[in-house]
């Protein structure tokens, strides 16, 4: 989510916090690839991580699996 419109190609240092007991996030790079405009102040955006340290990677693939089991089996 964004307030602003932002032009697809646009490169943005990320920092992804994985949860609400998580004080260190990951750090990345990203592309904005596409934008949805969703109320007058919010656009949903997705981006391309284009660079991320491996073992961010690694923490990374095991929240998204874990999320993704959770959405499985529940």
């Amino acid at each position: 989510m964004m307030p602003s419109r932002i032009e697809n190609g646009t490169m943005l240092e990320l920092e992804i916090y994985l949860g609400e007991d998580d004080s260190v996030p990951i750090k990345a790079e990203g592309e904005v690839v596409w934008q949805s405009r969703i109320s007058k102040t919010s656009f949903e955006t997705g981006v391309m991580i284009k660079d991320m340290a491996s073992d961010n990677k690694s923490r990374f693939m095991r929240f998204v699996f874990d999320q993704m089991s959770k959405m499985v089996s529940g």
